[in-house]
């Protein structure tokens, strides 16, 4: 059975979060823009670091680290109906190199009874964002294995002002991204360097610029407190990586879209695509990287995914090899090339069809993603 691709063209819905039976949206404070559910104050936001499945507080709020675990107990108030009411989220937040424990809860809360969230890094919701009382920086490994006096990468991750937050990334050239914005610290130059790639969207540009994630950055780490903060471009930033050298993908097309992702599969025994939601989307906003490596390399097989990359479709296949399951790959192909003719009639141009497997190196590719290890 063919794939009807004309279905694809509909788009999510923004996240929204409830809380008893009430939808807060996005988790927007003191948002005078609706008249539905809404949070009015923030009242009081607790973190632990789970260590040992014993809970350690901390007093640095806005960093993490990727290799460890922490609680976040949130109270705050919102309006319902004709009152207010007053409520507390914990959210257990699992770093992406993080391994697995007990998610145990202050004293005095129980799990039956209190509301949970369980996120992991590079996929929380937006209303884990509000929560926080400054933007989040997260720093690689755990925290007593930082070394500031190192160089350091981070990526601006997020869209919209209240949600921008910084993740750390390898310190090597071929992580920077032309649709992205990136700060580069240098202790050796005293230097924190605000990287802007040449396919930035400019709102998020104007985000970030408000922000001021130097400042963030300084007030943060104690070593960091009076380097300075230099902006550069795409094209300036030669001297940056030492001996590094290795290049990173330049992207030469005009960037006004945010890419989609389809799973295609036989898991209710017919052929369907299911569309892979992105935890930051906002309607009409650009999201340069809304995807993981890790969203091709975790489904059932036999599967597919097909990545719109709005001048470009990509058929991925996952250790699934084509003469292996001819059948499957033939619908993935058709689906493809009739949604590239989609694809085709609005942008009034020719929109290729590409094939690969999840272990391609090609930076084409792996450029479509924030991240590639």
């Amino acid at each position: 059975m063919l794939l009807n691709v004309e279905e694809l063209q509909n788009s999510l819905e923004d996240p929204s979060f409830v809380v008893d039976i009430y939808n807060i949206g996005r988790g927007f404070i003191k948002n005078k823009n609706t008249n539905g559910p809404r949070i009015i104050s923030s009242e009081k936001l607790s973190i632990w670091r789970i260590e040992d499945d014993k809970l350690l507080p901390i007093q640095a709020g806005n960093t993490f680290h990727n290799a460890e675990s922490y609680l976040i107990q949130w109270d705050f108030t919102y309006t319902a109906t004709i009152e207010s009411k007053n409520e507390t989220i914990f959210f257990n937040w699992k770093g992406s190199n993080a391994t697995k424990g007990l998610s145990p809860l202050p004293e005095g809360f129980d799990n039956n009874t209190s509301i949970v969230e369980r996120v992991v890094q590079w996929s929380e919701p937006p209303v884990f964002f509000h929560a926080l009382s400054t933007p989040l920086i997260v720093l690689n490994g755990k925290h007593e294995e930082f070394r500031a006096e190192s160089p350091h990468l981070f990526m601006v991750r997020g869209e919209l002002s209240q949600e921008l937050h910084l993740y750390e990334l390898p310190f090597t050239r071929k992580n920077l991204r032309s649709r992205g914005m990136f700060l580069i610290v240098e202790p050796a130059r005293r230097t924190i360097f605000i990287w802007k790639g040449c396919r930035v969207d400019k709102n998020v540009e104007l985000n970030v610029k408000e922000i001021n994630f130097g400042d963030v950055l300084k007030n943060c780490i104690e070593l960091y407190k009076h380097f300075d903060v230099v902006e550069i471009e795409e094209s300036n930033d030669g001297s940056l990586f030492g001996d590094d050298k290795e290049s990173f993908y330049h992207v030469k097309e005009e960037c006004n879209f945010s890419p989609r992702l389809f799973y295609l599969n036989f898991v209710t025994g017919e052929f369907l695509a299911t569309e892979i939601e992105y935890s930051l989307r906002k309607t009409e906003q650009i999201a340069a990287f809304p995807f993981l490596q890790s969203h091709i390399s975790v489904y059932d097989q036999p599967g597919l995914f097909l990545l719109d990359n709005n001048h470009e479709i990509w058929l991925i296949w996952n250790e699934m090899k084509p003469d292996n399951c001819q059948e499957f790959y033939d619908l993935g192909v058709d689906a493809a090339t009739r949604y590239a003719k989609l694809r085709e009639n609005t942008l009034k141009k020719h929109v290729p069809v590409k094939s690969t497997g999840i272990e391609s190196d090609h930076p084409e590719f792996t450029n479509i993603f924030p991240y590639w290890k």
